[in-house]
């Protein structure tokens, strides 16, 4: 870990890890990032206590945000590309229930059919969604947050020693 925590500065104010490292990780160019607030902030949690009871139940935790160096050019982009992704997700879902409807009502298929077809069209584009969010990334040349993520040695030490992206809840 000390070797970890010394390519690190901890931001005890904003509860993060910020990387000494201004080269990106993210583009092939490795720019160089000039604000701090270009990082990627990856959030991991680890629980401290947890209480289950009959009729109450409570879980407390730590969170920490950890820097991953990005440059100002590869953050846009990641913003965009997450904003095309929001807008095709929100845009084409009631499309697609438009569309399950139209086609039952023309062949007169009854409502459990109906909604088993919507549910199969859902999980179908949300895997659809994933697929085109890594075409963009692709095309952009620019690598993913959560595969750098994952990748980065801070990161990997905090998930090895317990740490986890998800959020616990009680």
């Amino acid at each position: 870990m000390e070797n970890n925590l010394e390519t690190h500065n901890y931001n005890y104010t904003l509860n993060r890890f910020e990387p000494r490292s201004k080269e990106c990780l993210f583009c092939d160019n490795k720019t160089l990032n000039e604000e701090m607030e270009d990082n990627l902030f990856t959030p991991v949690y680890c629980i401290q206590d947890k209480t289950n009871l009959l009729v109450y139940r409570n879980v407390k935790f730590k969170m920490v945000h950890i820097g991953v160096p990005r440059c100002k050019k590869c953050k846009k982009k990641h913003n965009l590309i997450n904003s095309i992704a929001n807008i095709f997700m929100f845009a084409s879902v009631p499309l697609l229930l438009f569309l399950v409807l139209l086609l039952c009502f023309k062949f007169e298929i009854s409502v459990l059919v109906m909604m088993i077809a919507f549910f199969i069209g859902v999980f179908t584009y949300f895997l659809i969604i994933f697929k085109i969010e890594k075409f963009i990334h692709y095309l952009f040349k620019i690598r993913e947050p959560d595969k750098v993520a994952l990748e980065y040695s801070l990161v990997d030490y905090f998930l090895n020693n317990g740490w986890t992206f998800i959020r616990p809840t009680a």
